[in-house]
């Protein structure tokens, strides 16, 4: 029996392995198979709307992550992924918005035993391009809506490209689970959203967390560093407030050399409370 922590999209039945194809099946024979990219899409409709990531943007991400600004931010992770307990029997990790797939492979070479990994996206593109970089685990198309696993099947589940929402994290979660859950603080680009409003000021963050989760740990990491005009207009393209910018800040960044800019993020460890 090769069960896997799978729900069938059609029938909700548990997701069995087929090891020749290496596809899933459930017992009322409902089937699906990696496509050549070798993801999952476990979409029944077509009316999911998915997310929609161009070119531009994941090229622009890809080179700030490989810029090693937020190297900081991965080691602070990976620590706290290594210091998990180690238990006995298979250990199931999900990467929740998995984008393509960075923070996934950082993850895995972080951890002390076996795991198994999966990455699950809502953004087909980015999977794909996860895929392309060999990202370990299976990586799964499907709404987040409803994840597409059993219940209380994850061990540990890590949201760091995404806002923690609704129930679903929670539902697929074991009782003696963890999240890791990373939030941007609010002196995160402060110089860059200075430029934005000039009259902006530092207020502390509210963590709005799904009720049942409880705070075990928490660690700040705040660094400054120095980021060319180039990485400061990408970085501000990426952010929340991006829809602000205009043409005349982007001229305004790519006329300074450099600037030095406040990293800055809140990573939690969460229980079942």
């Amino acid at each position: 029996m090769n069960a896997l922590p799978l729900s069938c999209p059609i029938c909700r039945e548990q997701l069995q392995l087929h090891v020749a194809s290496n596809g899933f099946y459930c017992v009322n024979q409902h089937h699906i198979d990696p496509s050549e990219n070798g993801v999952y899409s476990l979409l029944i409709s077509k009316k999911h709307k998915l997310q929609s990531v161009s070119r531009q943007q994941m090229r622009t991400k890809q080179f700030l992550l490989a810029s090693g600004l937020y190297d900081p931010l991965v080691d602070t992770v990976n620590a706290m992924v290594a210091e998990l307990p180690v238990s006995e029997g298979e250990m199931h990790h999900l990467d929740y918005q998995c984008a393509d797939g960075f923070f996934l492979r950082a993850i895995v070479n972080a951890c002390k035993q076996d795991w198994h990994h999966w990455g699950v996206s809502d953004a087909e593109n980015a999977l794909f391009s996860a895929a392309k970089q060999q990202t370990p685990g299976r990586l799964l198309l499907g709404t987040m809506k409803r994840l597409p696993f059993t219940d209380a099947s994850m061990d540990l589940i890590t949201v760091i490209d995404s806002p923690l929402k609704g129930k679903e994290c929670l539902r697929v979660l074991k009782p003696d689970g963890k999240i890791i859950v990373v939030i941007p603080d609010t002196r995160h680009l402060w110089e860059l959203k200075q430029i934005i409003y000039p009259n902006l000021e530092d207020k502390p963050l509210q963590l709005n967390l799904p009720k049942g989760l409880a705070v075990d740990k928490q660690i700040d990491v705040n660094v400054t560093q120095r980021v060319s005009a180039q990485q400061a207009k990408d970085l501000l393209s990426m952010a929340s407030f991006s829809w602000r910018v205009d043409s005349n800040m982007n001229h305004e960044l790519l006329q300074c050399n450099e600037m030095d800019v406040q990293f800055a993020w809140k990573v939690l460890l969460l229980s079942v409370s």
